[in-house]
């Protein structure tokens, strides 16, 4: 045994045992007393045996209290607490009352029990932080097991494949698939967890839908077409353009879309007159949509485009 499992787990026991009383990282849910008599313990592994699952298996026990099982949390995604971290309590993992007699065997006294090994289910895919951390029986801190925080890759119960998949799975941002992938509008397409849709054609490759420009393409495709590129900073707003020669629009006048002539002149002069701030819209029988610098655009005219704008009480044209 000495040279086995038994004792690879006796250094990590040793080593855990010298350092509680040194550098600890604490949960946020803390309160004082003395560091030596806080929780100790080991996060042996994390994996992920099936989509949606986690599995962590360690061990701990609080000195103050040797024949209570101790209680742990598991925080996926980052540290206790941090932003986006998915929280895990006793409902989820139970009590350290495993049997691990290599725990006694480096701590004589300590006890046998005091071994977790656990499953629980998660909404996180991808790769993701697993921390693990000992409640304090009594007054103390609630430290993170040594062996924390470990990263495990959690699969999607949907495999992609093809481009859309190597996409996805080259990006873990996305999410995992909701669906499996898709005809759409002449092309393909898949959603993921992250409300994205990833669509692709042998012409264009892959483009994202998202957001408020996304939704609208998504609901409107049949008009405006397919997106030709993903969405891209234009003029200070968001913008995405499809295969009609129409421009979706984001900015903080809300969403706008810019279409044939007008549009044309709108995107060409957007450094001269600004963004757009509606849609086009009839206007004495004609079309016309209005600009952030208070610059009316008509079409048509003799000229092809007419400009308006109001200053000093005075309609200007040109």
């Amino acid at each position: 045994m000495k040279h086995g499992i038994f004792s690879n787990v006796t250094r990590r026991l040793a080593f855990a045992g010298m350092a509680f009383v040194t550098t600890m990282v604490f949960a946020l849910h803390s309160t004082p007393a003395q560091a030596s008599q806080d929780p100790i313990g080991w996060l042996d592994l994390v994996s992920s045996p099936a989509p949606g699952k986690i599995r962590i298996r360690g061990w701990t026990f609080d000195r103050d209290a040797l024949n209570t099982p101790v209680v742990i949390h598991a925080y996926v995604g980052g540290t206790a607490m941090a932003p986006g971290t998915e929280g895990h309590n006793q409902t989820d993992l139970g009590v350290a009352n495993g049997y691990r007699p290599d725990v006694n065997a480096v701590y004589p006294g300590a006890g046998s029990y005091h071994g977790f090994d656990v499953t629980f289910s998660t909404n996180k895919t991808g790769t993701q932080q697993v921390c693990v951390y000992a409640i304090n029986i009594g007054g103390g801190n609630n430290p993170m097991l040594w062996g924390s925080c470990q990263n495990v890759t959690i699969p999607c119960s949907i495999q992609p494949y093809g481009a859309i998949g190597y996409y996805i799975n080259n990006n873990p941002s996305l999410g995992c698939p909701i669906n499996n992938e898709y005809d759409w509008a002449g092309a393909r397409a898949q959603d993921t967890a992250a409300n994205i849709r990833v669509v692709w054609t042998n012409d264009l490759g892959i483009r994202l839908l998202y957001g408020a420009i996304g939704n609208y393409i998504k609901d409107n495709v049949g008009s405006v077409g397919l997106p030709i590129n993903s969405e891209y900073d234009w003029a200070g707003a968001r913008a995405q353009d499809t295969t009609k020669n129409i421009r979706v629009v984001w900015s903080n006048t809300g969403l706008h879309v810019l279409y044939g002539a007008i549009g044309n002149y709108i995107k060409e002069h957007v450094d001269w007159w600004g963004l757009p701030v509606n849609d086009e819209y009839d206007y004495g029988g004609r079309r016309a949509q209005d600009t952030a610098s208070g610059v009316r655009v008509i079409w048509p005219s003799d000229t092809g485009i007419e400009l308006e704008f109001y200053s000093g009480g005075k309609l200007w044209k040109w």
